[in-house]
């Protein structure tokens, strides 16, 4: 990344794998956080059950189709590489907001 060298593509893939080195560790407190906050929301164990794998395959989604928006320069690669987590976030401060 330091030299420049490379066709755009390539930096744009260098830059979202340096970024998302930074973003996945956080995604377990993110999606604990966001998943917590449903399961308190949700009394019926088992649709607290169903919403948390309906969380798990929207999350990745995002995780999976993010580096492929970033290498093509649809998105910013470092949003990419957040995106995922920010929507959870988001998603985790919205439900929170509902218990309260």
């Amino acid at each position: 990344m330091a030299s420049g060298e490379g066709t755009p593509e390539e930096r744009r893939v260098d830059a979202h794998q340096l970024a998302a080195r930074v973003a996945d560790p956080l995604t377990a407190v993110i999606f604990a956080l966001a998943a917590g906050a449903l399961g308190l929301l949700l009394r019926n164990r088992a649709a607290a059950f169903a919403a948390v794998v309906v969380f798990v395959a929207l999350f990745y989604a995002l995780w999976a189709t993010a580096p492929q928006l970033a290498r093509v320069g649809a998105l910013p690669p470092t949003f990419a590489a957040w995106l995922p987590n920010l929507f959870f976030l988001l998603v985790a401060g919205v439900l929170a907001w509902r218990l309260r």
